[in-house]
């Protein structure tokens, strides 16, 4: 019988960095790092809410800001409190929506952080691969998957 000999060193090559990349893929944009870890279902929803949360708060800051304008250079006292109404409407609804888009994004890194370990799991594959590879032999391959 024939033996098999590899004459060069077995490498071992792992997926570094999967929890970093998810968490600054996360960190940018909410949902980001769970659609990284193939988590589709809340990576989606996330992102979904992350970006109707920050269009809408970028949208009232300007708003905001405009009719708190338009109010300090109202000379009518008539209008001021109608200006003043309208500003002040404006402005607790951007309050609430950057308090919104700051809580989707805490909830996104915790959730990442403490309740994504299956994901992670699945995501590190480690792959034993031989460098020896002569035309005609057979190149071997192995995936092992961890468990955290």
């Amino acid at each position: 019988m024939d033996s098999i000999q590899i004459s060069e060193p077995v490498i071992l090559r792992v997926e570094k960095n999967v929890m970093t990349n998810a968490l600054g893929r996360s960190i940018l944009f909410p949902g980001m790092g769970h659609l990284y870890l193939s988590n589709n279902a809340k990576g989606w929803i996330l992102t979904s809410l992350n970006t109707a949360a920050l269009g809408s708060m970028l949208y009232f800051i300007f708003d905001s800001r405009n009719k708190e304008l338009d109010y300090l250079e109202q000379t009518e006292p008539a209008l001021i409190n109608e200006k003043y109404d309208k500003y002040n409407t404006s402005y607790k609804i951007r309050n609430t929506l950057i308090i919104t888009y700051a809580v989707i994004w805490i909830y996104s890194q915790i959730d990442l952080l403490f309740f994504s370990d299956d994901e992670i799991s699945n995501k590190i594959n480690t792959i034993l691969l031989t460098d020896y590879f002569t035309p005609g032999s057979p190149r071997i391959q192995l995936s092992i998957k961890f468990e955290l």
